[in-house]
């Protein structure tokens, strides 16, 4: 399908948030190495809000965003542009971080990670000036990621 888009000269943007359901099929993967976000008692945490039994990319753990941008990257190599990296600003509080984070100062840095993390795979892959995450406004260092700023970066694809 990506192919039949580009061969009509459209960009293609993917809609990504830092998020993983229970269900998924990699979701035990990702419980067995650690990469998602854990309580203070080193239980999983996870939660009902938006989808039963969903958790969060813990991006405080190197191999936990190793792993993830070699998604992104998998995405990129088959014909994405760039990401809409959504959510990311509502992370609790009552959690334990890999490197030891303080929870309080990452429930507004975890956006700012996020962000980063997609766009350094994108700088890696497609090169500063050709392809950007587009997160939402108002997210804590938003600015701050070169190609994020919406409407001008759909425009320089």
């Amino acid at each position: 399908m990506i192919r039949r888009l580009k061969e009509k000269g459209l960009k293609v943007c993917v809609w990504i948030n830092p998020y993983i359901g229970q269900k998924s099929p990699i979701f035990r993967e990702l419980k067995e190495k650690g990469y998602l976000l854990k309580r203070p008692d080193g239980s999983l945490w996870q939660w009902d809000k938006w989808q039963p039994g969903l958790a969060i990319y813990d991006f405080t753990n190197p191999d936990a965003c190793r792993w993830y941008a070699d998604r992104l990257k998998g995405l990129v190599e088959i014909g994405v542009d760039c990401f809409k990296t959504d959510f990311g600003e509502r992370i609790p509080t009552d959690v334990q971080w890999f490197d030891g984070s303080d929870p309080q100062k990452m429930h507004n840095h975890y956006a700012y990670i996020y962000n980063e993390l997609v766009w350094n795979v994108l700088k890696e892959t497609v090169g500063g000036g050709r392809g950007g995450a587009v997160c939402p406004f108002g997210v804590r260092g938003c600015t701050a990621v070169p190609g994020a700023l919406g409407r001008r970066l759909l425009r320089q694809l």
